[in-house]
């Protein structure tokens, strides 16, 4: 079991590096909403191959960065990717779900990964002890309406096609929720000043063989991770020609959760009321 685990941790970081590039973009945008003075130290919770993380760096010249992955693979190109900033970093492998920092942060900055995580009570009661009192939480991730298509396209190979044999006792790697319910699971963690919103994010890929590329390395790689390679490439090539066939050809219909939040400055009264909830 422990080596199944181990194995689904893992990405094809090189690969990711060149395809990611709506997950980039998105970054920038929520770099943009960070209001930074330049001297913080920011939680980057999921920094994949670093390319966005490089991005925070310099944003924060006289600071430090706590970069988070599960992935291996991951860690190794982000530190090639910031190799100039590298006595700013610190690299940590781990689980979000089970952080434990030895030191406060100022900041907790995340993009892409939160819907990767089922359990937000544990994700989120780990953030809001990594952050000092009065530290914020800024991130993104997939929304409820994420992929909705794709998604619905995937399940019906699943468990109803020629594919099913594979998934037996299958369940599906994310969690996408709406922002209301995401915002509450946060004001229960005990954050305030909670603030979510869902918007679409639609992009294309250029062609066929980009499109089975970036849903076999991102979206859909536990999926692909499930089945023999040839059976995996059948798999890829039905939801290929169904996307052929969308208007606009090979779009992912992509939603993006923005949520940001503040620890109160005083926890204690914040503190006092978790212990009593977990009992």
């Amino acid at each position: 079991m422990a080596q199944a685990e181990s194995v689904s941790a893992e990405w094809d970081s090189t690969a990711y590096d060149v395809l990611a590039k709506p997950e980039v973009e998105w970054g920038k945008k929520v770099l943009d909403r960070l209001h930074l003075q330049g001297f913080e130290k920011v939680l980057d919770a999921g920094c994949g191959t670093g390319r966005v993380t490089a991005m925070l760096c310099e944003r924060l010249p006289h600071g430090h960065v706590i970069a988070v992955d599960l992935s291996d693979n991951m860690l190794n190109v982000a530190r090639e990717h910031l190799k100039g900033v590298s006595g700013r970093v610190k690299f940590v492998q781990a689980d979000l779900v089970n952080l434990s920092l030895q030191e406060e942060v100022d900041g907790i900055f995340s993009t892409a990964a939160i819907h990767w995580i089922s359990d937000h009570w544990k994700l989120f009661g780990g953030f809001y002890r990594a952050l000092r009192p009065g530290g914020w939480l800024v991130a993104q991730c997939g929304a409820a309406p994420n992929l909705a298509r794709l998604r619905r396209r995937a399940a019906e190979l699943v468990y109803e096609g020629m594919f099913s044999v594979y998934f037996r006792d299958w369940t599906d790697p994310w969690m996408f929720v709406e922002h209301t319910t995401m915002a509450e699971r946060l004001r229960l963690v005990g954050f305030e000043n909670v603030k979510t919103t869902q918007v679409p994010a639609y992009s294309c890929m250029p062609n066929r063989e980009m499109y089975k590329q970036y849903i076999s390395t991102v979206t859909l790689r536990k999926h692909v991770a499930q089945m023999p390679a040839e059976i995996a490439q059948k798999f890829l090539n039905v939801l290929a020609d169904m996307a052929e066939h969308d208007t606009p050809k090979f779009e992912m219909d992509y939603w993006r959760l923005n949520m940001s939040a503040v620890k109160p400055a005083n926890t204690a009264a914040v503190n006092s009321n978790l212990a009593s909830t977990s009992n």
